[in-house]
């Protein structure tokens, strides 16, 4: 007489486990690369961004300023701009955004802190950031770097308080890719009335 053998001895379920593991294991690394490779999530920064800068710098102001970042696309195809945010330093009060615009004429590099004299680094006049197309190489080559930047209005800081930029955060896409590009900026600063200035 042959004796059966119970669901957990039985050498047949044994031996089909291993290539289902198998199949399925395949099945995400395929989804996962298909993923990876036609998006919608690009990986990293991206090729777009702005001219990162280094350095402390500001002024003491009960007026909204304003910063220019020059926009750099290394990529051989366009971007789009989807939105454009920034980073506060802890410690310090929220920088609220009050615009972000593109001038598509600036001297690479050039930023300011004051919005009536930000016509030295970026020429009006100025156009809405969202859906602002950089084209390819876009500031990429040196002798022609006049190209587009970001101009972003900062409202005036509280009364006896500072708010500090560290990063511009750029959203955009390439294609049907999406990108997250932050940009260390330094310490970009800007102190009302009465605000002890930020030590250096």
């Amino acid at each position: 007489m042959t004796q059966l053998a119970g669901p957990n001895a039985s050498p047949r379920a044994h031996k089909a486990r291993p290539p289902r593991i198998l199949i399925a294991a395949l099945a995400v690394l395929l989804a996962v690369g298909a993923f990876l490779l036609w998006g919608p999530i690009g990986l990293g920064n991206g090729p777009l961004g702005v001219a990162s800068m280094d350095g402390r710098f500001g002024l003491s102001t009960s007026q909204p300023t304003g910063f220019v970042a020059t926009l750099v696309n290394t990529g051989g195809s366009a971007a789009v701009i989807d939105d454009v945010t920034v980073t506060s330093a802890a410690g310090y009060a929220p920088v609220r955004v009050l615009t972000v615009r593109v001038a598509r004429n600036s001297n690479y590099g050039c930023v300011d802190t004051l919005m009536s004299s930000v016509a030295r680094c970026a020429r009006p006049p100025f156009e809405a950031a969202a859906r602002f197309t950089v084209v390819p190489r876009a500031n990429t080559a040196p002798g022609d770097r006049g190209g587009p930047a970001l101009v972003i209005e900062i409202a005036s800081p509280p009364t006896a308080s500072c708010a500090v930029l560290t990063a511009v955060v750029l959203h955009y896409h390439v294609g049907i890719r999406h990108y997250a590009a932050t940009v260390p900026q330094g310490f970009v600063w800007s102190c009302g009335r009465g605000a002890h200035l930020p030590q250096n």
